[in-house]
């Protein structure tokens, strides 16, 4: 018991100071899978329509027309003092009313905007390419279909050398 303790204890240790060694090696592909996914694709348009609009005027010339018709038109009623007021009082509406007049006069115009559909296809995501390594079948995936595969090996030496040796000595 004393002994495994020892074995891992210098196994954990050995494992964090050891140096690994990495290399690349190809692989002729034995065959090719597709992989099969979802895809959802975005697709702009744009929607446009008339809309319409009033167009206002600011036209002195009305306004000053308008209220010099009100004023004369409120001129007519009251009395005395009563004549000024409903005068004001005429010139005002004259105003406001030439300026609704005036400003009864609409525009069509057209607004756009871009409006997003979306379409989900099921199709090819990529490929599966098949291999033989240290007798196991693997597999490397990839966008396309491919001939060979580049594999990326690494090696602890002291991880292998710990581990062993420790089976080795204890069976």
């Amino acid at each position: 018991m004393k002994v495994r303790v020892i074995v891992f204890v210098l196994l954990f240790v050995s494992s964090v100071f050891a140096e690994t060694y990495s290399y690349f090696i190809e692989k002729n592909v034995i065959s090719s899978e597709p992989i099969y996914g979802t895809v959802k694709t975005s697709i702009p348009h744009k929607e446009c329509w008339d809309e319409q609009v009033v167009v206002r005027h600011n036209n002195v010339v009305t306004s000053f027309v308008g209220s010099l018709l009100g004023a004369v038109v409120g001129h007519q009623f009251g009395g005395g003092d009563g004549k000024i007021i409903t005068t004001i009082i005429g010139a005002d509406i004259g105003s406001d009313v030439a300026k609704n007049m005036a400003s009864n006069e609409y525009k069509t115009i057209r607004k756009c905007r871009t409006v997003y559909s979306s379409k989900e296809e099921y199709e090819i995501i990529g490929y599966k390419n098949y291999y033989i390594y240290n007798g196991q079948k693997m597999y490397k995936i990839t966008k396309t279909p491919v001939d060979k595969v580049r594999v990326k090996i690494t090696i602890s030496d002291w991880y292998h050398f710990w581990v062993v040796s420790f089976f080795k000595k204890t069976t």
